[in-house]
């Protein structure tokens, strides 16, 4: 081993820069994407609780399945801003009624019949 190998080697060039330069990119885009979604969108959606029919719990002026094909066919608007919480009536089962769910008050306490607002799915409140 010769003496000029050993220490630091001074002749380095960097090459993290086209690294540097596509996660700049990468930050940008991704501000950009999210000042449109805001913009554009309704964040609120992704949290908010739907029953069977679609409609949003907690929300004034819904027609559910599809509102506007249901709005189209005489069907009156209904308001859930009382009812701002989601129940699945059946989860035990292993049917298709495990998607089966309505807007509540308040959560049902034990062997309770919760106030709900009824839908195309569930014609009265469930236990």
């Amino acid at each position: 081993m010769s003496k000029e190998d050993k220490g630091l080697k001074w002749d380095r060039t960097c090459t993290d820069l086209p690294c540097c330069f596509v996660f700049l990119f990468f930050l940008v885009a991704m501000v950009g994407l999210s000042f449109l979604a805001f913009k554009n969108g309704d964040p609120y959606k992704l949290v908010t609780p739907y029953d069977s029919d679609g409609n949003e719990c907690g929300k004034p002026n819904q027609c559910g399945k599809g509102e506007a094909d249901a709005c189209a066919d005489g069907a009156e608007m209904r308001d859930f801003t009382e009812y701002p919480l989601k129940h699945f009536t059946d989860i035990t089962s292993k049917s298709d009624a495990i998607f089966n769910s309505i807007c509540v008050k308040a959560c049902p306490a034990g062997q309770t019949t919760p106030e709900c607002m009824t839908n195309t799915e569930l014609k009265e409140c469930p236990l």
